[in-house]
């Protein structure tokens, strides 16, 4: 078995325990193979430390682990920065512009929420100029992905 099967089997597994109510088993997968630079389990950890699922809930340690799978350019990471930039999470000086430059970067690499919220974004005028045919632009790559308040707009 390659080390992507061993991945995938582990990562499962911690699934399955989540599953039947064993967060902190599951967390400690996770983080086992969120340490051995797995992206996808490094953004579990993260949002496991956000918000208390399996561990304690710790801002800083969530943001150190979505650091760590952003810079492997896992999308949902990207993402999820973005809110500790607009809300001033874990420290963070609050930026704007930064959490709209992040989830541009999130939404093209095809994460389907960020798509959604520059689509809001450009409807509400909020953090960027209002542009109608931007937020229809972003609202309808999210929908192409499937995510329900998308294809919402897009009906």
């Amino acid at each position: 078995m390659n080390k992507i099967e061993e991945f995938k089997k582990s990562f499962e597994t911690a699934v399955d325990y989540y599953d039947s109510g064993d967060k902190a088993k599951a967390f400690a997968v996770w983080q086992e193979l969120a340490s051995q630079g797995f992206a996808k389990a490094q953004h579990v950890v993260a949002f496991c430390y956000q918000y208390g699922l399996g561990t304690e809930k710790d801002e800083y340690a969530a943001l150190e682990w979505y650091q760590k799978a952003a810079e492997q350019n896992h999308p949902q990471s990207i993402s999820y920065m973005a809110g500790f930039y607009e809300h001033g999470l874990a420290g963070l000086e609050k930026n704007t512009d930064e959490a709209v430059r992040l989830w541009r970067k999130a939404a093209e690499l095809g994460d389907k929420e960020a798509q959604f919220t520059l689509g809001n974004l450009y409807d509400f005028g909020m953090y960027v100029e209002h542009n109608r045919e931007e937020a229809i632009r972003w609202w309808r790559w999210s929908a192409q992905q499937l995510f329900p308040p998308a294809i919402k707009k897009n009906a």
